[in-house]
């Protein structure tokens, strides 16, 4: 479900005239609040280069920031705060927000991909931080050559950065429909623009006092842009493990039989692709998921003919994943990486889950004849007269003279007697019934709620089925076979 749709059915209105409503509200405080001051001349003279350092200090700072844990929470510091106090210092108040809006739109936009009502309200926001700024140098009454003033200076950016980010979480509360007893932890976090605003007061310090030392931001930033892209870089990579790390868990935990479709479900989800599917080494499509919207119904979800992947990986049994369109802006070597450690644990899983399916089928079932085994028939037997209440037919079938078989003619002869055996019960048995090898010349036979003649009658059907000659290496053998049967609850209850 999404933000606007949900926000609707809680009755807040929709995202995108909140933002504007908003934007609005907080540009009409920054035009009151510094009035015709927004044409007023810059505080200190300039070189012509110091507005496009400025433009690409917001740039960098925008773009990277550096993660913190300050004790047990996390804190994420910008440092707009850097340009923010050489914007104040040596440019008009309509220039600084005019670069800050621009870089600052410039990067919601192409970096982050966010939507363009994000890019309004961070304007109004922005528009606020400036005059706040402005306004309380003025109130001050210093110069920010000034020791005093550069201290003035650091404090109207650290109120003015606090200002827009509590009046950003107190939006994004009210949006969500979250409590706003949690504004004092967010007013504890704005709390930290002194750092950034301390950093770039230092650093126009030196730059009054030698403009050579203008180079030194430069610097700071730089660092600054490089830590963030590393930080920026381990946390993608963390991430990228725990989503990983979930799937594993999904897959883990599900039955065999299911995991080529929960798995795969599990894959594309991790992924965050519109659809996944397996397709086996004819092409044949072997399993197929999507992303499902509240109108369809599992049934209706096929992959489309023109569908064409983004991403495939050929699986150890010749198999191949295909995923569709991801549905996150992940960047292609990320996305690869992810892709192929994902599919790895997936093949995995499917390695394993068609070994543990063999080794469930043989510890219940015979290998000569492939039918159940006693172990396999009896638990399935108990269970089908739990459901039934008790009601069913058990037929127990033995081959005379079997051993003579075995002893004349070979165990090969005496498997091949057995199979044989075992496909004319299967002709004969009703669908559906349950067949067994219990021993080395029995068989049994179950079938749900069998009255006494009906019993009768498959026993007599057996018997002339199994009596037709059987071909056993160029000899024609013919059974015989002693068939008792036990009827539930008649004959007695299941324990």
């Amino acid at each position: 479900m999404s933000l606007a749709r949900s926000i609707e059915r809680r009755g807040r209105p929709p995202v995108r005239l909140a933002a504007l409503v908003a934007s609005a509200i907080l540009v009409g405080f920054a035009a009151a609040i510094l009035g015709d001051g927004w044409i007023a001349d810059p505080l200190l003279p300039s070189s012509p280069y110091v507005p496009v350092f400025i433009a690409a200090a917001f740039l960098v700072t925008l773009s990277a920031h550096i993660a913190l844990e300050v004790r047990g929470e996390p804190l994420y510091l910008q440092f707009t705060e850097i340009p923010f106090v050489f914007g104040i210092a040596y440019l008009a108040p309509w220039q600084l927000a005019m670069f800050w809006i621009a870089t600052s739109a410039a990067i919601t936009a192409f970096k982050y991909r966010s939507p363009w009502f994000k890019a309004v309200f961070n304007s109004g926001t922005i528009l606020l931080k400036v005059a706040l700024g402005y306004e309380i140098l003025e109130q001050i009454g210093e110069s920010p050559a000034s020791a005093w003033g550069l201290a003035a200076t650091a404090f109207a950016v650290s109120v003015a950065e606090s200002t827009g980010l509590v009046s950003t979480t107190a939006f994004v509360r009210w949006i969500e429909d979250r409590p706003f007893s949690g504004l004092a932890g967010d007013v504890r976090g704005a709390g930290y623009t002194v750092v950034g605003a301390a950093i770039g007061t230092w650093a126009l310090l030196a730059a009054v006092v030698t403009p050579a030392l203008l180079a030194l931001p430069f610097i700071v930033i730089g660092l600054i842009w490089q830590f963030g892209k590393q930080q920026m870089t381990d946390r993608q990579a963390y991430k990228d493990l725990m989503e990983v790390h979930g799937f594993l868990e999904k897959v883990a935990e599900t039955e065999p039989a299911l995991v080529l479709e929960e798995g795969l479900e599990a894959l594309r989800f991790a992924l965050s692709c519109e659809w996944a599917a397996v397709e086996g080494p004819d092409g044949q499509t072997l399993a197929f998921v999507a992303k499902r919207t509240d109108a369809q119904s599992p049934s209706t979800l096929t992959r489309p003919p023109e569908a064409t992947p983004s991403l495939e990986h050929t699986l150890s049994n010749r198999s191949r994943v295909v995923l569709g369109p991801t549905l996150q802006n992940r960047g292609s070597k990320r996305q690869y990486g992810l892709f192929t450690a994902a599919v790895e644990l997936f093949d995995t899983a499917l390695t394993r889950a068609e070994l543990q399916t063999k080794l469930d089928h043989d510890a219940t079932h015979d290998p000569t004849t492939g039918l159940l085994a006693r172990r396999g028939f009896t638990r399935t037997v108990d269970t089908s007269l739990k459901r039934t209440a008790g009601i069913g037919t058990v037929l127990v079938i033995d081959l005379a003279r079997f051993g003579e078989v075995n002893k004349t003619l070979g165990f090969k002869a005496g498997d091949a007697l057995l199979a044989r055996t075992a496909e004319r019960l299967t002709e004969t048995m009703p669908p559906g019934s349950l067949i067994s090898r219990l021993n080395a010349d029995s068989f049994a036979a179950f079938v749900d709620g069998a009255d006494h003649q009906d019993a009768m009658n498959m026993a007599a059907k057996i018997r002339t089925g199994l009596s037709q000659p059987i071909d056993v290496h160029g000899l024609a053998l013919s059974p015989v076979s002693r068939i008792g049967i036990a009827i539930g609850p008649l004959h007695g209850a299941a324990e």
